[in-house]
């Protein structure tokens, strides 16, 4: 295992991070959030200050702001420490990761997909063939996340 300890003091989007680490090759390594808070659902927002975040046999344990603890399978080469670095510095936290804009897909489907079972004798059948395929793809979805239709 290689500890590689990196800052990046800026908001992180985790599913997009991961997302793109695999992107770049470098896998799901492990990730310690260490100066970091989560305030919302699956986003990051580093701490103002150097931050205790837990003890080892009462030895306090502390994150600088920004800080980002990963273990990875092996060494990180040269080129592979760069590209970390370029990734962390490209981030932007305001995009989506693949699922999460599926999942935001899914929700903006659902009030058209009300109103069209609502007036279903007005659409065209390109509309009902639209709304069904709508339709497909969240129940797809729904049954499985990992569905992409």
């Amino acid at each position: 295992m290689a500890d590689v300890t990196k800052f990046a003091v800026k908001r992180i989007n985790l599913p997009l991070l991961f997302e793109q680490l695999q992107a770049i090759g470098l896998g799901a390594p492990g990730l310690l959030m260490a100066g970091f808070q989560a305030i919302a659902r699956q986003r990051y927002d580093p701490f103002a200050v150097r931050t205790e975040i837990g003890r080892t046999d009462g030895v306090p344990d502390f994150a600088d702001p920004g800080e980002l603890r990963f273990r990875f399978r092996n060494p990180l080469t040269g080129g592979e420490d760069t590209a970390l670095d370029n990734l962390l510095a490209a981030h932007d936290a305001t995009q989506n990761s693949t699922g999460q804009q599926q999942k935001q897909d899914d929700q903006d489907a659902v009030t058209p997909l009300v109103n069209n079972y609502n007036n279903w004798g007005t659409l065209t059948d390109v509309q009902k063939d639209a709304n069904h395929r709508q339709l497909t793809r969240l129940v797809a979805r729904l049954l499985d996340s990992t569905q992409n239709l």
